[in-house]
């Protein structure tokens, strides 16, 4: 909810921070100002950029719903983009001092920007069509995403091209740099459809997605610009050049609100790995408290087991040699749960096992070769064990019977097999 709130916040001051710069500007938006040519290619290179990374993330939104809103507005963002393209090639001094790429009067940039004018119009009114239908895309929506991309990037060329045979031809939108009736009737409809636009989704769709209030912030604030340059009269007055740098603040609204979304996700993701973290940490020490209670639990066990049959072999007169030796391995046993246990009852390293295995038999005279390799709790019992048991009989028959006598461990691990082998030497034949 707080984020959400700070959405909207921020999405409020976008909005009215820009509608007041607007206000304070329209007192002196015919006042002639300098002749800034590098406003041109700095206006359209950065609403370029704008519109065709928020055309990227609007096919995302598309493809996580397939929502032909999204890809109609998708499809809106590459067609300004593609006219912006146009324009900058029309308009003189854009690239070239003095002169334009395409087309031999200024007319025909003044009719690229009708086309873009009229792009940012009448796509966001289709897109607001599609939403209230309700209407989903095709399911191939590979084939989607490029109709909506390559179409009307080929629409642009063909309106340019045509604008270029025209060119000498086409009714003035411009004379001696002051706006034509034409040019005026044809910018007032525009703003119709971005009025509807904007009406329609504050009554029907403000609550529906986000995203449209975000668009709809930002065709009031296309409208108001244009309103404050088309007031200005002429190209290069305050209001107009005034106007082309909040036009392209209006033309990454979508821009700026899918990456306050990122950064409320990147939030809401750092915010659930930390409750993740603790929730594991809480669970991880209540774990290790149970296994620590358990250890104790089988230590104490396995002492009562011992002195149990101590005191049962005594009474039944067993030979003193058996008793040792079952209390020998009841001791290996104990040792074996001792070193698991500071392991947590996880793999444990095999040269770990048999170090505590052979502790008993003055290790010194042991030698351990091997790779460091771990091995699971009941495997470590097992060779625990076996281990005791060689050491057990080293001792009293073979290598350790004698003073110099030693015995070489020495493993190995392959085929997913371990191998193990005991050598004595230096023991009786």
């Amino acid at each position: 909810m707080r984020r959400a709130r700070g959405s909207l916040n921020l999405l409020y001051f976008y909005l009215l921070s820009s509608l007041f710069c607007l206000a304070l500007l329209l007192p002196f938006a015919k006042l002639p100002g300098p002749q800034l040519f590098g406003i041109t290619p700095l206006f359209c290179g950065g609403t370029f950029v704008a519109e065709v990374i928020t055309a990227v993330l609007l096919l995302a939104r598309f493809k996580e719903n397939r929502r032909r809103s999204f890809l109609v507005l998708a499809s809106g963002n590459a067609y300004t983009a593609a006219v912006i393209v146009g324009m900058v090639l029309c308009f003189p001094d854009a690239l070239e001092s003095g002169t334009a790429i395409i087309g031999r009067t200024t007319d025909l940039a003044a009719w690229a920007f009708q086309l873009w004018g009229w792009g940012i119009a009448v796509f966001p009114l289709l897109a607001v069509r599609e939403e209230l239908r309700g209407s989903l895309a095709a399911e191939d929506e590979a084939s989607s995403a490029a109709v909506a991309l390559v179409a009307p990037v080929l629409l642009v060329a063909a309106l340019v091209g045509i604008g270029r045979l025209l060119d000498d031809r086409l009714p003035a939108l411009l004379i001696a740099g002051r706006w034509t009736q034409l040019n005026l009737a044809l910018t007032g409809a525009s703003y119709l459809f971005i009025v509807a636009s904007i009406a329609v989704i504050f009554v029907r769709l403000r609550d529906r997605d986000r995203v449209w209030l975000w668009l709809a912030a930002s065709l009031t604030i296309f409208l108001a610009a244009n309103v404050v340059s088309t007031y200005s009269g002429m190209r290069f007055a305050v209001g107009w050049s005034m106007g082309r740098l909040l036009l392209l603040l209006a033309n990454s609204g979508l821009l700026i609100y899918f990456l306050t979304l990122f950064r409320d996700q990147q939030l809401e993701l750092a915010a659930s790995r930390d409750q993740l973290e603790a929730r594991v940490a809480e669970r991880t020490a209540r774990l290790e408290t149970l296994l620590n209670e358990l250890n104790h639990r089988v230590k104490n066990t396995l002492a009562t087991v011992q002195a149990i049959v101590r005191l049962s072999l005594r009474t039944e007169g067993v030979d003193t040699d058996v008793q040792r030796a079952i209390d020998s391995r009841l001791l290996a046993l104990s040792r074996a749960h001792n070193s698991l246990n500071r392991e947590s009852w996880r793999n444990i390293p095999l040269r770990e096992i048999i170090l505590d295995s052979v502790e008993p038999f003055d290790p010194n005279r042991m030698q351990l070769r091997g790779k460091d390799i771990r091995i699971d709790p009941k495997s470590a019992l097992a060779i625990a064990m076996a281990v005791h048991e060689l050491g057990t009989n080293a001792l009293k028959f073979g290598a350790l019977s004698q003073g110099e006598g030693t015995v070489s461990i020495k493993w190995s691990q392959a085929d997913d097999r371990l191998h193990l082998e005991w050598r004595e030497s230096g023991g009786p034949s």
